[in-house]
């Protein structure tokens, strides 16, 4: 039917299909370039409100960017990309962005898992990677003095229940090793980051640096950062660097031959910026 024989009724319905088509496609398409634009932010650790600054722009159109909800500039993308030393055509790549801070493809990739999610816990994603046996391990677990908190005015071992006391296993012991360490499971490791440093918000890590030790661990530096659930605003709070060491259960040598990424323990411990 051609469209001079077409009904008006008919041929305005059919327009503004194609309208509402164009303009979902258009939609989705913007929502993907400010994903790509998200995921190497977290990956290099670049705040909203640092790119902005960068570009020239305001914070609000950045974000308005990222949220897919302004009319796409691939201009400034490029540049956004360019400036956080990343090939602007990843922004059109389906290939998950991942930093390069160790130069082992694999470690790089998990990491860029696990660092700078979006999500309550800051470690969802961080299961697939983690052993049977695996362990979080902290000094805080046993710290007594009133300095280091990991809550409002109380420490871990004063606000733990018996139950998750009764899960926590003696890595070191002070009679033996001259010091006490002690490990929990990974379930536990995501309760207490739900219920303690998320605080009803987005709990994210980006990383600032990371360096390969010995034969299976890896450092990490973070900064941590939290967000709104309901809208993704950055929630302003004082800073926090966490510092973590990676036990693999494969050698590094392995995993660049081809060895699975597992994550068996991690030994971690926190800065407060006064």
């Amino acid at each position: 039917m051609s469209v001079r024989n077409m009904e008006p009724k008919v041929l305005k319905s059919d327009l503004q299909s194609r309208f509402e088509s164009n303009k979902n496609r258009q939609s989705a398409y913007s929502k993907f370039i400010g994903s790509r634009l998200s995921q190497a932010m977290a990956i290099r650790g670049w705040s909203q409100t640092d790119l902005a600054n960068a570009l020239g722009v305001t914070n609000n159109t950045l974000g308005r960017i990222i949220a897919g909800q302004e009319r796409l500039n691939m201009n400034l993308c490029c540049r956004a990309m360019e400036l956080m030393d990343f090939e602007p055509s990843m922004l059109l790549s389906d290939d998950p962005i991942i930093g390069d801070w160790t130069g082992v493809p694999a470690i790089d990739a998990m990491l860029s898992d696990i660092y700078g999610e979006m999500s309550e816990s800051g470690v969802d994603l961080m299961r697939k990677y983690v052993t049977k046996d695996y362990l979080c391990c902290s000094h805080h677990y046993t710290e007594t003095s009133s300095k280091v908190e990991l809550g409002h005015g109380s420490n871990w071992e004063e606000r733990a229940s018996e139950n998750d006391k009764n899960l926590r296993q003696y890595v070191y012991q002070k009679e033996h090793h001259g010091r006490d360490l002690i490990g929990i499971p990974y379930d536990l490791e995501r309760k207490n980051n739900v219920e303690i440093c998320s605080k009803g918000a987005y709990f994210i890590r980006n990383i600032l640096s990371s360096a390969l030790i010995g034969e299976n661990r890896v450092f990490v530096e973070t900064v941590a950062d939290w967000k709104q659930i309901s809208d993704g605003a950055r929630l302003y709070r004082p800073r926090k660097n966490y510092f973590e060491i990676l036990y693999l259960k494969n050698t590094i040598m392995s995993i660049s031959a081809g060895a699975s990424v597992r994550i068996r323990r991690k030994v971690w411990w926190y800065k407060l910026d006064n």
